[in-house]
């Protein structure tokens, strides 16, 4: 029998899970993560997200970090899965905030005639209306048997749970691996940072990331460079501009494609009354119809199994 005293291997809120024992802030701090896993050293350091909930006030040393984190690689590949990082807004799926009573009204009828592709999504008292990319079920069924899939999001983490619910009702695709805004205070709202996720390097190998933003993952000064793991997305937008506003955490400037084209031809969705009911169906076939081009799921599907095929 060896008796010593309590590293204080992982903690929670300051208090070590091992020994119970109040740890000032400097004992269970420790150095920052770094990018790529640098600095894994002795002190601690925020538990990256990988197979499991994470939690800022979650704690691990360097050391106890790096053989968690082995094991569940070396589980992870024993099962022949990678890692997949999905985006949500324009990447997944279009979001819109109506702006008042008539173009809820409006969103309301659209859904109406689309159910199972609009959701109407209540966070913090706000009634938001998403529309799922098309193929997207199809996708995310396809890509959990070759990837364990990720959620991270520029929105806040009531907007990011909301939105997995929809896409997730079970909890068998993400079971929890959900990242946002809100989970690390040292990451710039616009930025995204993998070793978050992936906090040792032997993990970035494994991690492919779809975004439809290049420069949230773009971080050229630190030791390794995320966008390396990126597949850019084709941005997705469904909703005109005239019936509310687009949920968009990272406003990149560009020109929504889909709803751009449409504004002219849907103006009528515009106006203050809402329009008879043959001639609202004649607008959102049009809205249809644009969407039934966008195949890019389709595309993604096939370029990731064929990743996935060669890596193992």
């Amino acid at each position: 029998c060896r008796i010593g005293s309590c590293r204080h291997d992982e903690s929670f809120n300051n208090i070590c899970s091992n020994c119970g024992e109040v740890l000032d802030d400097a004992s269970a701090a420790g150095g920052a993560l770094g990018g790529g896993g640098a600095g894994l050293g002795g002190g601690q350091t925020h538990v990256g997200m990988f197979g499991s909930v994470t939690h800022p006030s979650l704690r691990s040393t360097g050391d106890s970090l790096r053989r968690t984190q082995m094991e569940r690689l070396n589980h992870l590949l024993s099962m022949k899965k990678l890692a997949l990082v999905l985006d949500l807004d324009h990447t997944l799926l279009h979001t819109t905030l109506p702006k008042d009573q008539t173009q809820t009204g409006k969103l309301q009828r659209i859904k109406s005639g689309l159910e199972g592709t609009v959701h109407a999504v209540t966070v913090n008292d706000y009634t938001y209306y998403t529309k799922l990319r098309p193929h997207l079920r199809s996708f995310l069924a396809a890509m959990a048997e070759m990837f364990e899939l990720y959620v991270y999001t520029a929105g806040d983490r009531a907007y990011a749970e909301s939105i997995a619910k929809v896409l997730d009702e079970s909890g068998r695709w993400f079971s929890g691996r959900i990242v946002s805004r809100d989970d690390y205070a040292d990451v710039p709202a616009e930025h995204k940072k993998l070793n978050k996720i992936f906090p040792i390097d032997e993990h970035w190998a494994t991690a492919l990331i779809l975004d439809d933003n290049c420069d949230t993952w773009d971080h050229p000064s630190d030791a390794r460079n995320p966008r390396e793991n990126l597949i850019h997305v084709v941005k997705y937008n469904f909703w005109p501009r005239n019936v509310g506003e687009t949920h968009n955490p990272v406003n990149d400037g560009a020109a929504p494609p889909i709803a751009a084209a449409l504004d002219s031809e849907a103006g009528d969705l515009s106006a203050e009354e809402l329009p008879g009911e043959a001639e609202f169906d004649a607008l959102v076939r049009k809205l249809l119809e644009a969407d039934a081009l966008d195949r890019h799921l389709l595309h993604l599907q096939g370029l990731l199994t064929r990743v996935h095929t060669q890596f193992f």
